[in-house]
Parts: C-alpha cells; sequence; structure tokens
C-alpha cells in the first residue's frame, strides 16, 4: 500500500509541476530574459552569466541576408526561420554541421548526422554570414520544450514544423 501511495503523490508533485512550467510559460516569463546572438559559424555556445554550454535552451535561427522573396514569399530582415529546444551546444552544433556539408546529410560508418533546419536554410542562402542564432539557457528540459512550443505557435517560423515542438 506505501507503494501506490507513493506513486500517487509523486503524479500529484509533477502534475503541479507541469502546471507551474505552463504558467511560467504563458505568461512570458522567459520573454524577459536575455537572448544571446551568436554568429553562425561561431562554435560552441556563447554562455550568458546564468548558464553554461551543456544547459537546456531555446534556439532561434535567423536570416539577416539579402534574399528579399523565396518560395513566392516575402522574406523580411531578421526573420525566424526556425525555432528549437535541447541542449544547445549540440542542437547549433547540428545545424552548422549539416548546414557546412552543403545542406546535405552527413553519413558516416555506423550513422547518419540529419537536419531539415539546415537543409531548408542552405537551399534559401547557402552564404553563412547571412543567418545567426539566437538563444536562451533555460537549464531545465521541460521548461525548454514548452517554450519551444510556445514560440513556434505565436511566431510560425516557416522552416520548423510545428508538430515536431516539445518533442
Amino acid at each position: 500500500m506505501a507503494v501506490k501511495d507513493a506513486i500517487k503523490e509523486l503524479q500529484k508533485i509533477n502534475v503541479q509541476r507541469n502546471k507551474d512550467l505552463q504558467l511560467k510559460v504563458d505568461l512570458g516569463f522567459f520573454d524577459q530574459e536575455v537572448w544571446i546572438k551568436q554568429d553562425f559559424l561561431e562554435t560552441g555556445v556563447k554562455e550568458s552569466a546564468k548558464g553554461n554550454s551543456k544547459a537546456h535552451g531555446v534556439y532561434k535561427t535567423i536570416y539577416r541576408g539579402d534574399v528579399t522573396e523565396y518560395e513566392g514569399l516575402e522574406v523580411n530582415k531578421d526573420e525566424v526561420f526556425g525555432i528549437g529546444a535541447g541542449r544547445l551546444s549540440q542542437r547549433l552544433q547540428r545545424v552548422r554541421d549539416v548546414f557546412q556539408n552543403n545542406g546535405q546529410t552527413i553519413q558516416s560508418e555506423n550513422s547518419a548526422s540529419d537536419c531539415q533546419l539546415s537543409k531548408k536554410m542552405y537551399k534559401m542562402d547557402s552564404n553563412p554570414d547571412n543567418w545567426y542564432f539566437s538563444h536562451q539557457q533555460i537549464g531545465d528540459e521541460a521548461v525548454s520544450l514548452l517554450y519551444e512550443k510556445q514560440l513556434q505557435q505565436v511566431l510560425k517560423p516557416r522552416f520548423s514544423c510545428e508538430h515536431m515542438a516539445g518533442k
């Protein structure tokens, strides 16, 4: 009986934690935090005062080049084309690696590294100087995923799949 009670208590705590996290996201709690701008080819992750390079967070991929139209739609300066979440150092590096591989999947002997965002970016403008990241170290995976989902719903970046947000 004690195990069942412990499980019920853990479920209550988890439900409350999820409500607290969603409330922070709904209130725009993280909008007030600092977004760190980083050149596309700059390796690693610029650290915020409160974070570290292995921290979970949210990133935006932003265009600053001269393309004014893509696939029949207007392109705006500093338009967000992608939003993602996860361990920032790993996510940003994968985007860079696939982009620098001419937007193609990287094949190795035992695995493949792919990034749909990079493929779409490269197809639109293959000059890495025309792209940059803006990221925010949050530290908590669950909060990062919730924030990613909210940002995708609000900003609707063309190269992100909304059904993948928060996963």
